[in-house]
């Protein structure tokens, strides 16, 4: 929880929140993020931040972070299938 904190707001002008609602509620935004990682410019206009990709990862452990995320942060639970997640690889 270091980029996003352990209550999820992220860091202003570093890290992005993980309580966006637009972001909890699309499951592929969410799958293809986890999966594949992210990259942006800074908003205090520093260098590019990275958020890894995660392909390295099981569909069943794919699917225990999302469902981690939106539990934690959203209103409720976005369940993502293993076979979802192998179809987005």
């Amino acid at each position: 929880m270091k980029c996003h904190k352990i209550d999820g707001y992220g860091e202003e002008a570093l890290y992005p929140s993980l309580r966006d609602p637009g972001l909890l509620a699309n499951k592929p935004l969410l799958i293809d993020t986890v999966l594949h990682g992210r990259s942006a410019p800074r908003r205090n206009g520093g260098e590019e931040d990275l958020m890894p990709a995660l392909e390295f990862l099981t569909d069943r452990e794919i699917s225990a972070i999302i469902a981690f995320i939106t539990n934690t942060w959203g209103d409720e639970v976005l369940l993502v299938s293993e076979e979802e997640i192998k179809a987005a690889r």
